[in-house]
């Protein structure tokens, strides 16, 4: 191979959000059952060391979720460290990039500080909307100004890329809420900016519709949200 990416799976979460459907086939304890993380990193860290893979042509490496910033310092440089034996020294000092997302409330200083260490320039943050009463909604446990907060901590840690995640037309959302949340993530200067649309088709995303709908809270028709799409695009 010219060269390959490594993905490394995290799939704990603090709690699971109300709209969540990434972890769908799991139940709640499973996923929340953070006590398990340190069998989990032993176990991803015997699988790095036994696959086969070059010394060199390393291009990326990413962490995803569930919540990478969950790992504390010890599991975070267990994985490092058993990619880093895996590979030579020039060929992991020259990798183009490596990420990882977090979510606000779990992006203290200390944990952004951990990854920016042991070389993560790229971070992808989970904010969904700036709206507090939309967070509420969704589950999501911090507020827009603990988004800005994070954001404020990671240029001070001189990331070199910075995303942040929007999610829209989620029940109780406007036009008018989403334009916002999209003007105050344009504010924070983001080298990307991602936008995803919110389907009740999503597994899960029934129920968490229906019961929303019970309270009066309304997701957007097609045309709402073709013409909310052109506005941000604009």
């Amino acid at each position: 191979m010219k060269g390959y990416h490594i993905y490394c799976h995290i799939p704990y979460c603090k709690r699971k959000c109300n709209y969540c459907y990434f972890t769908a086939k799991f139940k709640e304890d499973e996923m929340t059952n953070i006590s398990a993380m340190d069998r989990y990193v032993d176990s991803l860290v015997k699988d790095i060391l036994q696959t086969d893979m070059p010394k060199s042509g390393l291009n990326t490496i990413v962490f995803g979720g569930g919540t990478p910033s969950l790992l504390n310092y010890e599991q975070l440089h267990k994985i490092i460290d058993a990619i880093r034996g895996k590979v030579s020294e020039s060929s992991f000092d020259s990798i183009m990039h490596m990420a990882y997302e977090v979510s606000p409330d779990t992006g203290s200083f200390e944990i952004l500080q951990n990854f920016r260490e042991v070389g993560f320039n790229r971070v992808s943050v989970g904010v969904q909307s700036f709206d507090n009463k939309e967070l509420k909604i969704l589950g999501r446990p911090y507020t827009a100004e603990k988004i800005k907060e994070v954001m404020r901590d990671i240029r001070t840690l001189n990331y070199d890329l910075v995303n942040l995640d929007l999610l829209i037309a989620t029940p109780g959302q406007t036009i008018d809420t989403i334009i916002h949340s999209v003007a105050e993530a344009i504010q924070l200067r983001p080298e990307h900016l991602s936008v995803s649309l919110f389907y009740k088709s999503y597994p899960g995303g029934k129920d968490f519709v229906e019961k929303c709908d019970k309270a009066g809270l309304k997701i957007l028709d097609v045309e709402d949200k073709i013409y909310v799409y052109d506005k941000i695009c604009n």
